[in-house]
């Protein structure tokens, strides 16, 4: 069974030594304050959690200047994708072609039908001018992914706004993805939270995960203005989402603006490095914003590079996407360096 995603590292150690360009996860790893609370949270592991999460969404409400009952916690945003879809029970769905899967897997699940729009290469897999002309009022639901997984690409808040406000006016409520939102430059800036006042057909669904390395803990919240979705939410889903353990990781991880920081300028240079090391190897790299760069070749690199102990994202599963696109995550400069190292030998011995 393929789970269809990035980060399977279980699927090939066998015993042996991968590094994982799969996942796209922060490699200058969970600071040590989040580790610690962590370890002060196994004190409360014989309660059970605060099924609301109370005190992690006052903090998401103090960072974001927003209502603490305008948010939600979720055991990883995917979890609050398919809370999110079960409770608005869409008959109608539009996607963008290629996006995350699990916006898909969630709306096959609650038997909508789905409206593709291609992300066309050529155009760089920017969004098409023509799409706004598909938010008619007999449509349901949309899900945006920005910056988009797998490609990168941002789409500009304005024309988000825009598009937000014609959700608005024929009542299609509007998922917002922004869990690569926080590597952008200036994330704070190119967020649409400060756009969900008054506006109850917008859900922004947010991430720990990335930024702060906690994969394995499984936390993610999403927010939006609309109090009858979030109360559906709540009857769609099990008691007790978000462990005692994510909660004290949440709230802790809130206070690390410097590492946040930190970590968008590390990872901003290596990615601009791997981009201009995969040019020179054939590789047609796509401009993009997040932690991850993804390009297209006709070499099978995912078979080449496990052979030299590097796993990275074949995205030909994705829907609007063939054989030969990649997505490789920026890890730490020295991993890059070998991964590069690696790819170069390959191109000898294919000669």
């Amino acid at each position: 069974m393929d789970n269809g995603h990035g980060g399977d590292i279980y699927a090939y150690e066998n015993g042996g030594s991968i590094t994982d360009f799969s996942a796209n996860i922060n490699p200058l790893e969970m600071p040590r304050e989040i580790a610690e609370a962590v370890i002060s949270g196994t004190g409360t592991l014989g309660r059970y959690p605060d099924w609301s999460c109370k005190a992690l969404r006052e903090k998401l409400a103090e960072y974001f200047g927003c209502a603490a009952c305008d948010v939600i916690c979720g055991n990883g945003a995917a979890e609050l994708i398919f809370s999110i879809v079960y409770a608005h029970k869409p008959k109608t769905a539009l996607l963008t072609a290629p996006c995350f899967a699990e916006y898909e897997k969630a709306l096959t699940a609650a038997d909508a039908k789905i409206q593709y729009h291609m992300l066309l290469p050529e155009n760089g897999f920017t969004l098409a001018q023509d799409f706004e002309e598909r938010l008619l009022p007999d449509l349901d639901m949309v899900f945006l992914c920005v910056p988009n997984n797998p490609t990168g690409v941002v789409i500009d808040k304005k024309r988000l706004t825009a598009i937000a406000d014609i959700c608005e006016k024929n009542d299609i409520l509007l998922v917002l993805d922004e869990c690569f939102q926080e590597f952008l430059d200036k994330p704070e800036e190119s967020s649409m939270l400060d756009k969900i006042s008054g506006r109850k057909s917008l859900v922004i669904l947010k991430s720990f995960t990335k930024m702060y390395a906690l994969a394995g803990l499984r936390l993610g919240y999403a927010v939006t203005c609309n109090h009858a979705l979030i109360e559906k939410i709540y009857g769609h889903r099990q008691p007790w989402a978000v462990s005692v353990l994510a909660q004290s990781a949440g709230i802790a991880a809130l206070a690390q603006t410097a590492f946040a920081a930190r970590s968008r300028r590390y990872l901003q240079a290596e990615r601009a490095f791997l981009e201009e090391g995969l040019a020179p190897l054939g590789c047609r790299v796509f401009a993009g914003s997040a932690n991850f760069v993804f390009f297209y070749s006709a070499l099978n690199w995912k078979e080449r590079l496990l052979e030299k102990g590097f796993l990275i994202r074949d995205c030909g599963n994705y829907r609007g996407l063939e054989k030969g696109y990649y997505r490789i995550a920026v890890r730490t400069h020295e991993d890059n360096v070998r991964l590069l190292k690696a790819m170069r030998l390959i191109l000898k011995e294919e000669r």
